[in-house]
């Protein structure tokens, strides 16, 4: 038959056994919830105040420790409670070992020295971890009132931005306005012919496909003029435009076919827009005179 020792000792070592273990998880779990939220706090000072995000955090996260801080007696009365279960541990079983050794049960009075330690480590162990908390839970704080702080601060240079008067801005939708220069005008003509097919599709060098695109070019350059200023340009269409009468037959003579080729080509780009600076519009701008070129030539030579 068991002793009535050994029964006393067993149900006191599993008895404080499970305490201990439910200490340790609460103090864990909120350890954890405070950890968590030093860190959400820590992501949420990088960001912009918000007081919106600052409001529901504070109320999710944070009135756990101000319902603490607040009740300084219960949160007093818990650290007092857990200290005395220490202290009591560490007497009960320091007793214990010393009654059971007396009564020759050696074995037993091991395991109730071994509780009898872990009830003097413990009172150390909960002072530490409840000035720890203390000490995150300060930091908290401060930050939170400091980041309050700045969201007041933001606030109202925000409404005083908010009730500083502002000048219009220029309205984008006015057109902008064709020069009246004819040098002016071509050159302002080109930029957009630039600009414009810059952001399609590159030159084509198909026949059938560079018609379409030059139709479709001429048609979002188109600029509606007054009378006056086409008046003026075909007054001075003849002018500026000269008609070059290039021979019928190619030389044969190399210096003679030469100029003949760049008079030619001389011809083919004063019946197109102007060279554009532009590299990759450059580019397909010679491909095409080029092919153009070399057209006329074969016609020129059936």
């Amino acid at each position: 038959m068991i002793a009535l020792e050994i029964v006393v000792t067993l149900v006191a070592a599993l008895t404080t056994l499970v305490f201990t273990i439910l200490i340790i998880e609460s103090n864990a779990l909120r350890r954890t919830r405070l950890k968590h939220c030093l860190e959400e706090f820590d992501l949420m000072k990088h960001q912009t105040p918000d007081k919106t995000l600052f409001d529901n955090l504070k109320q999710a996260k944070f009135d756990l420790f101000t319902v603490e801080r607040k009740r300084s007696f219960i949160y007093s009365f818990r650290f007092i409670i857990q200290v005395l279960f220490g202290l009591a541990v560490f007497i009960g079983f320091a007793g214990w070992a010393y009654y059971l050794f007396k009564q020759q049960f050696i074995e037993w009075a091991f395991v109730s020295a071994i509780f009898s330690l872990l009830g003097m480590v413990m009172p150390a162990v909960i002072w530490r971890g409840f000035k720890r908390r203390d000490e995150d839970i300060d930091r908290l704080f401060r930050g939170l009132a400091h980041y309050e702080q700045a969201f007041q601060t933001a606030e109202k240079s925000v409404s005083a931005t908010t009730l500083t008067p502002t000048k219009a801005a220029p309205s984008a939708d006015k057109k902008a306005a064709l020069p009246e220069d004819s040098v002016l005008r071509r050159h302002y003509l080109t930029q957009l012919a630039a600009e414009k097919a810059a952001l399609t599709n590159p030159y084509p060098t198909d026949s059938v496909l560079k018609r379409h695109y030059d139709a479709r070019v001429k048609a979002l350059l188109e600029i509606p003029k007054t009378p006056a200023e086409r008046n003026t340009i075909a007054e001075a269409k003849p002018a500026s435009v000269v008609q070059i009468e290039t021979p019928g037959k190619i030389p044969q003579d190399s210096v003679l076919r030469r100029h003949y080729l760049t008079h030619l080509r001389s011809k083919i780009e004063a019946e197109f827009y102007p060279r554009p600076t532009d590299s990759v519009l450059r580019r397909h701008y010679d491909s095409f005179i080029k092919t153009e070129l070399e057209k006329r030539l074969r016609l020129k030579a059936s």
